[in-house]
């Protein structure tokens, strides 16, 4: 059998990779996305409970706003990986993100009433939207070091993993 793990691996330094303009620019889509989920979750809550919504259901639709994001969230990797079409994945998240809230606030801003079909529809689009707006950054951030010369392995990868779940968390 071969030996594994004696050989050298090269790799770039933490430096390289954050030099790199594209990453931080991935970093931060990453966090507006996680920060722009954190802050749904509670002012959904209140508006559903304001439409006489049971908690029973208010759990079932976050508990669909998880799945759908889990299930969102393989769709958008398999085309970033794919397509190599993170930075449009991103941008059209962003903005599909935005629009999530335009839709929610409109209603309250000018006193238009509100039924119970609103969260039926801005649950699928906030799950579709957000995995859309944070899954192809880690593939973003893995190209956009392996353009700028830094050797792909498991010490960028590691490295891209560690900032990229940083930024979720602090969102």
């Amino acid at each position: 059998m071969p030996n594994q793990g004696n050989e050298a691996e090269e790799s770039g330094s933490v430096r390289q990779v954050l030099s790199i303009p594209a990453v931080w620019v991935a970093l931060a889509a990453n966090f507006v996305g996680f920060a722009a989920t954190a802050s749904l979750e509670p002012t959904l809550a209140i508006f559903l409970d304001e439409l006489n919504f049971s908690v029973m259901a208010i759990s079932l639709l976050f508990v669909s706003l998880g799945l759908g994001y889990g299930l969102f969230s393989l769709i958008w990797g398999a085309i970033a990986d794919a397509k190599k079409c993170t930075r449009i994945l991103i941008v059209v998240g962003t903005s599909g993100s935005g629009g999530l809230f335009l839709l929610l606030g409109l209603p309250q801003i000018l006193h238009l009433p509100v039924t119970g079909v609103l969260p039926g529809v801005t649950i699928p689009i906030a799950a579709a939207t957000f995995s859309m707006l944070g899954t192809p950054t880690f593939v973003d951030m893995l190209s956009s070091a392996e353009w700028y010369g830094i050797p792909s392995g498991l010490g960028l990868t590691a490295f891209i993993s560690g900032l990229w779940n940083s930024t979720s968390a602090l969102g």
